[in-house]
Order: structure tokens, then sequence, then C-alpha cells
């Protein structure tokens, strides 16, 4: 009984802990000037109210007055997005002690090791504990989505080097956990200070476990963040193995990057490229490329 009840303490803590990172990453505000000058088509900009992608229209596009790169998301969306958050929480919370009793033997033990994990600040066992769990032979139908959902708030808890582990959340076959993994990687994604190496690098990886429309549009966008040759490299890759949907969102986001129309090969984006080169300064502004 003991242990029953540090269980349900540990957890309870967690998501009120989760809560308060959740809302300390609100967005600077947009005053009405900033979106007034903002030209919009069916409610998004468009690549023909933009001026040519070069660098310096790109960087002045993305960063707020904070010096930081602006969100993807608009206030609306990403206001629905927690909501949706809030109510699946409060949800599992007052479902916990129900869901604990439900658990079997092995997935009780399973979440009583994570949540120690969780308690002591463990990143590292916490990670070690999720990844051992993605690739067991229960997952992820025979995991609890209780279980899943405690994983996805000590992911986003841990900030930028847990995102990763985000993803195959994001392909889950529990409709409430897709939903909740989305809303949590593409929100990290694009507040989180991040190389444009790492931003592309989960854009791919990401591309190929949504099918969500919303999400990848959202996604597709982060391109706008990455320097040049980065951003060539990304799609070229999204045209090579993206799902379906990515292909049919690609063409729009090509145009909204290089602001013109006509450009869909690869080929065309090295031409592009050619005439639009990263500039010298832009480890400065996107970070160094990663060691190998």
């Amino acid at each position: 009984m003991k242990n029953k009840y540090f269980v349900v303490g540990a957890s309870v803590t967690l998501l009120i802990a989760g809560a308060i990172f959740w809302f300390s990453m609100e967005p600077d505000a947009v005053s009405p000037a900033e979106i007034e000058a903002t030209p919009v088509k069916n409610g998004k900009k468009t690549a023909k109210s933009q001026p040519r992608k070069t660098k310096k229209h790109r960087k002045n596009a993305t960063i707020g007055k904070s010096g930081n790169a602006k969100s993807s998301l608009s206030d609306d969306k990403r206001s629905k997005r927690r909501e949706a958050l809030l109510r699946l929480r409060k949800n599992y919370l007052e479902k916990e002690a129900e869901e604990i009793a439900k658990l079997s033997p092995s997935q009780r033990e399973l979440y009583s090791a994570l949540q120690k994990a969780i308690e002591a600040s463990n990143d590292s066992e916490v990670l070690r504990i999720i990844r051992s769990m993605q690739s067991s032979k229960d997952w992820p139908q025979n995991i609890s989505p209780f279980i899943k959902h405690s994983a996805l708030n000590a992911l986003f808890a841990m900030g930028e080097k847990s995102l990763s582990e985000i993803i195959p959340f994001m392909a889950d076959s529990d409709s409430e956990i897709v939903e909740e993994a989305n809303s949590l990687f593409v929100d990290s994604v694009s507040d989180m200070d991040l190389s444009d190496y790492y931003r592309a690098e989960l854009l791919i990886a990401a591309s190929k476990a949504v099918t969500d429309v919303d999400t990848l549009e959202s996604l597709l966008f982060e391109l706008n963040s990455m320097r040049n040759s980065v951003a060539v490299d990304a799609i070229k890759q999204l045209l090579a193995t993206g799902n379906s949907n990515v292909q049919q969102l690609l063409p729009d986001a090509i145009e909204t990057f290089v602001g013109e129309e006509g450009i869909k090969t690869p080929e065309q984006l090295d031409e592009w490229l050619k005439q639009n080169p990263d500039d010298e300064n832009d480890d400065d502004f996107y970070g160094k490329k990663p060691q190998t």
C-alpha cells in the first residue's frame, strides 16, 4: 500500500511539474501591427506575398523582438493544442488510481520503475526505460496508454535531448497518445533553441511517423528556420522518403522557403542553392555543424 501511494504521489508531482514547464514556454506576444503587416491567404502566409528568400529576408521573418525564432504555430492553433492537452492530462489524473489497478503485474513494475527514475531526476535511467519499452515485443499495442502518457510527460520535461524518443509515440495505435505526442513535439521543436542541423534531423525522422496534415504543415514550416544548404538537403530527403501527405504538402513548403514558384526537383533546388549560398556568419545564427 505504501508503494502504491508513492507511485500515485510521484505521478501527481510529475503532472504538476509538466504543466508548470508547459506554460513557461509561452511565446512572446505578437503586436496587432505585426499581424496586420503579414500578408495572408486563407489564414496562411503565401510565397507570393513574400520577398525573394534571401538569408536576410528569412532571418527578419523568423526572428522576434527577443532575438529568438518565432513559433511556427499561430496563437489560435497553439491555444487549441494546449487546451486539448490539458483535457487529456486532467482525464489521466482523475483516472490514475483506477488505471494503476488495471495494470498487469509486469506493466505495474514498468510503471513503478519509470516513476522512481522520474522522482530521482535520473534522466539517463528514464531514457533507458523508455527506449527499452519502445523496443520490446509489447510495443506499442500491449503497453498501457497510461504508461505511455507518463513517459511522454517525462520526455517533454527533459527538453531537447529526448525529442527523438517522442517520435515513436507519434505513430502510436492510440489516437489520444498520437495527439499528445504531436502537440508536445511540434511545440518543442518550434520553441526550443535548436541548431538547424538537429532541427532538420528531427523533421526528417518525424515525417516518417506522422500522417496528420496539420502537424506536418507545422513541421515543414521549420524549413524556414534553417540555413539554405541544410533546408535544401532536408527537402531533397523528404522528396525521396516522405509519405503521401508529405509529398502533397512539399510544393507549398518549397515555394514558401525559396520565395518563388516552379522549383520542384532536387536539380532545381541545387541550382537555387548556387544562387543563394549560405552566409558566412550562419554558424553564429543557426549553430555549428555537429562533429561526426
